[in-house]
């Protein structure tokens, strides 16, 4: 059964009218498929995030994004998230984010 069956499932078997607003279903939801503990790991390799040394810029990028869509709820912003990529890149691959912004990546952001 997929997350999304299983969603539906748990959705239909709320009492009619528990959840009132967005945030409501997004706490309720979280609390019941997300552990804190799988939350705290994925902030952790989010926050954590360091490229590979056989590793292209893209299969970093996919790994990350991977990271930060497996956790919705993570609470980092944009800029937080760019800086966390952009610092835990190869030393090659932050020159070239610096040469395709004209200067320093972390300033044009």
């Amino acid at each position: 059964m997929s997350l999304a069956d299983k969603a539906h499932q748990w959705e239909k078997s709320l009492p009619h009218g528990s959840i009132t607003t967005w945030d409501e279903c997004k706490k309720a939801f979280l609390a019941k498929f997300f552990s804190t503990g799988r939350t705290a790991k994925l902030r952790s390799e989010i926050s954590g995030f360091t490229q590979r040394n056989n590793e292209t810029f893209a299969e970093a990028w996919e790994r990350f994004k991977g990271y930060t869509s497996q956790c919705p709820h993570h609470g980092f912003n944009n800029e937080s998230l760019l800086s966390t990529l952009y610092r835990g890149c190869l030393a090659r691959y932050r020159e070239m984010l610096d040469t395709a912004s004209n200067g320093n990546f972390l300033i044009k952001m």
